[in-house]
């Protein structure tokens, strides 16, 4: 039997979220294998890339524990987290399946400013579309989290938004 149909129980028709190998990884879509007949599976994946920002001086992670400074922005940077989301919404597209990003974000050892760089262009990337809907993902198949360690930073500013604005729009609140 499989785990989606055992997961559901007798319900048929209940949505079941299952994501790749690899704690999620946007990396291992391509090796998901789902039954092409089963409509009620939505995928969910997580994003902590690259893992020497997001999880400095995490010490569940001894790779990263004693990694602190290391900021996110350069054109690289950004380009990489392009490349990747504009992977996933083409894996959504081909296999006409919804995504939850259901995890994401960056650890708070490290500098807030490029924290929020960096949530502000994940989100900001996440939301672009079409998504298998044929709307932005974001809006239709997506809900992004954002939390970090903790409800604030040390700073006093709140480090966990469920939107982030984009500061690019005229109006956008700060």
């Amino acid at each position: 039997m499989s785990i989606s149909k055992m997961s559901r129980g007798g319900a048929r028709r209940r949505n079941v979220i299952i994501g790749p190998a690899s704690f999620n990884n946007v990396g291992w879509l391509d090796k998901l294998v789902l039954p092409k007949n089963d409509r009620h599976i939505i995928i969910t994946v997580h994003y902590y890339q690259p893992m020497s920002f997001t999880h400095q001086g995490a010490n569940w992670t001894p790779e990263y524990a004693n990694f602190s400074g290391n900021t996110w922005g350069t054109p690289a940077d950004y380009a990489a987290l392009e490349k990747d989301f504009d992977g996933v919404q083409a894996w959504a597209k081909k296999n006409d399946r919804p995504i939850l990003l259901g995890e994401f974000g960056a650890y708070d050892k490290g500098p807030l400013e490029t924290r929020v760089k960096y949530t502000a262009a994940l989100a900001r990337a996440a939301e672009k579309g079409p998504g298998p809907t044929g709307s932005s993902t974001a809006t239709s198949s997506c809900t992004t989290s954002t939390r970090t360690s903790g409800s604030s930073d040390p700073a006093g500013v709140d480090t966990r938004p469920l939107s982030v604005p984009d500061p690019s729009e005229a109006g956008a609140p700060s």
